[in-house]
């Protein structure tokens, strides 16, 4: 019977006494632990099913799941609930109520499928594209047309200049005008394409058009079912309810935007159709374009600032991507009470600057949280180990988000073969979905580093502004512009360049929009806002300010505030309306900043010293940094290919550290440091692609001493009568077999064992002559994919990512002593194996199951993948060094 070693928890009894409980792991709840987006297929779920697989993700590590009802299951049709009807609210309030008596909590996406929309829309409540046609004209040409939408304006243009409004000339979506006798004229006529799109992945009796997303009546308009479906007393409110990454597609208009437009701009849309259509002086088509964007950019942030509202009203939080939009993107997210991005498919470093706008927003709003969707087509269905899902998740924690949600987990019947129900797009989280076995200690490890990153304030130095108005203001053919999560568009933008220098450096920033600019309080030469304090605003290469802008920076110089213009001071303000009174003040303003003492112009990144650096990034070594009551708290990552051992200079000093690693709960101690120079330094050994969270105290302590590892003393390989067993899994139980040394199972020419996917146990007897104080750590090599280690009954515990590596000294006894290796691979061989033979497993509407390149699914071409223990396994001694 598998052992579990008391002293473990004894030690961190005895830790937590002696020093406290902020330099123990804060205790772990269900905001800390990852959360998942359930989706319910087709809503045809049922009490037996939703209590089952909600007690399977409690015992597994999950903190919460957001329900997302989406498209069907061919063959359980009769078993499909409508949406809000009092039977889903059943189901609902039992799912949430499940939940909770778990410890789990729940989140509501805020409709089916994505994004908001359905059957209640219609076209006066639907997403509306604009549509521009241009027509020349001679004189006298008559001219007639119809048009795929109904027509808002039209206007003819001379060659002259000469304008005239036609709007006698249409009815609906037809025109018709004659041009005057004399002289050449070009027609512009504007018509609104509405519905413009239907909701995708809806679930069945929920399909309908999309909501426009610039309209408050129209956003009331679909709410209201969620009023009446809610009103109830017994009906609980969800801990947050969800909207998802702008995909409101073609989505560039409203029915009144002409009007909004003139509200909020100042002048009439309707007189600069060519403008729109393309043509026009480039210099104040360029403004024009401008005065859209930031419009187009109010009515969205309005728009969702009316649904936080309304979801605070029903007692919930709001939880929005805002990623997507049309709209600056911080105040977007901002706009929310979680800020969300994510992770689609691909982990580069050049995304960090765009994960960073949601975390900026969480701080800036003094928010606990920052989340994300992860981790979309990380890799293909059933290949994404959980190696790579800790790469992907050190990575948004040195991006600052603290609150992982999976993308996620489809609700699957107890009845459904394996591999169960399947969402079109991977990676699948779920008990079925391959990564299961495992998976428990890869969300132990999120816990705890989520907890200390949820702990305490978060401590960037800088604020980065966003020059939105350069942006806005580009000369481009192409009127409405998005800003997507996979950061193109940031590319070519100063703002990306200043961000990949302070990330170089080592600089800790957030991003700050015009806007939030307006929050910031002066406060002995710190920027303060919702209790947050900064060091300086750096501004990057920027042509265009807006004027309000230029004068809040001036008013905050002249308080002492820090500000650094990395090029030459802005020279003009974008839009339209610009008034001689507004570019006097203008010229100014620019005149008294220019001589201020607190402000630094044409400042080169690598020279700023105001701030402390953190040295790690010269080493390779990612950082996130939070502000707590006993010092700060750092996340480092070595995303390097080097091991780092060494002493390293932390930009906070310390009088003492705690270096604490995230994979095992009890490692923890008291590390080595120095102080040179006022600057502190703690010595730090991390692995490439290793981890560890490292605290610094205000005070000094002595106690229990992390074990550093010193010298290589010797090193076997061991080798001698590998007995693998196959424990569980399928489609059938290989037979067991022998080695001399560990292999894999699919290199031995046995086709059970190539189809098979599970868990298969590795042991070996061996001998140690005696036993010493030394570091004993045990190497497996190379694992597919993850393993559980068991030393003389004793377990010690799962390693899951490279290296493979584990101490296990306190487990070992002199003489004969027996090693097991529980490993567990992917689902990929098993699901070639069903689609050799051709076993229906997809069995799903509408997208059904696709490949990551979205074309049609099939794994008969794979190859077999690697599978089970490589080796070469060794047990090394090392010396320990205080």
């Amino acid at each position: 019977m598998l052992k579990i070693i008391t002293p473990i928890i004894i030690t961190l009894q005895l830790f937590t006494a002696v020093y406290g409980n902020e330099l123990c792991w804060p205790k772990a709840d269900n905001t800390s632990k990852p959360w998942a987006r359930w989706w319910w297929m087709g809503n045809a779920v049922d009490k037996e099913g939703i209590e089952h697989q909600l007690n399977q993700l409690a015992d597994g590590g999950i903190g919460g799941v957001e329900i997302c009802p989406i498209y069907g299951v061919k063959g359980y049709e009769s078993r499909s609930l409508i949406y809000l009807s009092p039977k889903w609210l059943e189901m609902y309030t039992l799912a949430i109520n499940t939940a909770r008596q778990k410890g789990m909590d729940l989140d509501l996406t805020c409709g089916t499928g994505w994004p908001f929309g359905g059957g209640s829309i219609d076209k006066d409540t639907a997403s509306t594209g604009l549509i521009i046609e241009k027509v020349d004209t001679t004189a006298g040409e008559s001219i007639s047309r119809k048009l795929k939408g109904d027509i808002q304006y039209a206007i003819a243009i001379s060659t002259e200049g000469e304008k005239v409004a036609l709007s006698d000339c249409y009815y609906g979506n037809g025109f018709k005008w004659q041009a005057p006798s004399s002289g050449s004229w070009t027609v512009y006529i504007a018509a609104a394409k509405c519905p413009m799109q239907r909701v995708k992945r809806a679930a069945p009796g929920s399909e309908g058009y999309v909501v426009n997303p610039y309209s408050i009546n129209a956003l009331d308009h679909y709410l209201a079912d969620f009023d009446k479906a809610l009103a109830r007393a017994d009906i609980p409110k969800p801990r947050c309810f969800f909207h998802d990454s702008f995909e409101y597609y073609g989505a560039d208009w409203s029915g009144d935007f002409f009007d909004q437009f003139k509200k909020l701009r100042g002048y009439d849309l309707r007189n600069y159709l060519e403008i729109l259509a393309g043509d026009g002086d480039r210099k104040q088509a360029a403004a024009i374009c401008y005065d859209y964007r930031k419009t187009v950019s109010d009515l969205h942030i309005q728009w969702l600032k009316h649904w936080d509202k309304w979801c605070n009203l029903q007692g919930s939080l709001s939880r929005n991507q805002a990623h997507g939009a049309p709209a600056n993107l911080l105040d977007l997210y901002g706009a929310s009470d979680i800020p969300e991005t994510e992770i689609f498919r691909k982990v580069e470093d050049k995304q960090i600057p765009m994960l960073k706008f949601a975390s900026s927003a969480a701080h800036l709003n003094g928010g606990k949280l920052a989340s994300a969707e992860a981790f979309t087509w990380l890799s293909e269905h059933f290949q994404s180990p959980l190696s790579k899902l800790k790469d992907a998740t050190d990575f948004l924690l040195i991006s600052g988000i603290n609150h992982v949600l999976f993308h996620g987990i489809p609700y699957s019947p107890a009845e459904a073969k394996w591999p169960g129900w399947q969402f079109y797009a991977s990676v699948n989280f779920s008990p079925l979905g391959g990564l299961w076995h495992d998976l428990p200690a890869y969300n132990a490890y999120v816990s705890r580093c989520q907890s200390v990153m949820q702990d305490g304030t978060p401590d960037e130095d800088i604020l980065l502004y966003i020059p939105m108005a350069d942006i806005w203001q580009k000369e481009t053919d192409k009127l409405f512009m998005t800003f997507t999560v996979h950061n193109d568009w940031m590319a070519e933008t100063s703002l990306f360049d200043t961000a990949e220098k302070l990330l170089k450096h080592g600089l800790a920033f957030d991003y700050i929009s015009d806007d939030y600019l307006q929050k910031l309080i002066p406060d002995n030469g710190k920027y303060k806002i919702n209790n947050k304090a900064y060091s300086v605003i750096i501004v990057p290469a920027t042509h265009y300010m807006p004027l309000e802008t230029l004068e809040q920076l001036n008013q905050l110089a002249a308080e002492g505030c820090r500000i650094v213009f990395e090029g030459e001071l802005p020279s003009e303000m974008p839009g339209m309306m610009i008034t001689e009174r507004d570019k006097q003040i203008f010229s100014s303003l620019l005149s008294k900043i220019s001589t201020c003492n607190t402000i630094t112009i044409n400042s080169k990144i690598d020279t700023l010293d105001i701030i402390a650096r953190e040295k790690c990034v010269e080493y390779g070594i990612d950082f996130n940094r939070r502000k707590t009551d006993y010092g700060y708290c750092y996340f480092l990552a070595n995303r390097s290919n080097e091991d780092f051992s060494g002493w390293l200079e932390t930009g906070r000093c310390a009088s003492s550290y705690i270096l604490m690693d995230p994979l095992f709960e009890s490692k923890m101690g008291i590390a080595k440091s120095r102080t040179i120079k006022d600057k502190s330094q703690v010595y730090l050994q991390l692995k490439s692609g290793g981890s560890i969270v490292v605290k610094t105290l205000n005070k000094t302590i002595s106690g229990q001493p992390w074990h550093y590892t010193g010298k290589q003393i010797n090193s076997t390989e061991l080798t001698g009568s590998w007995q693998v067993d196959f424990i569980n899994g399928g489609p059938t139980i290989p037979d067991s077999f022998t080695s001399e040394h560990a292999q894999l199972w699919t290199n031995r020419g046995d086709t059970h064992a190539d189809n098979f996917s599970g868990t298969a146990s590795y042991k070996l007897i061996f001998n140690l002559d005696n036993i010493n104080k030394d570091k004993y750590i045990l190497n497996l090599g190379k694992v597919n994919n993850s393993a559980r280690i068991i030393v003389n009954g004793n377990y010690a515990g799962n390693i899951w990512s490279e290296p493979f590596v584990i101490e296990i000294g306190e487990y070992l006894i002199a003489g004969k002593n027996e090693l097991e290796v529980q490993v567990t691979n992917l689902a990929a061989n098993r699901i070639r194996y069903m689609d050799i033979n051709k076993i229906n497993w997809k069995y799903f509407y509408d997208i059904n199951v696709v490949n990551i390149d979205y074309k049609p699914f099939d794994a008969s071409n794979w190859a077999v993948q690697d599978s089970g223990l490589d080796g070469p396994v060794t047990l090394s001694t090392y010396s320990i060094f205080e």
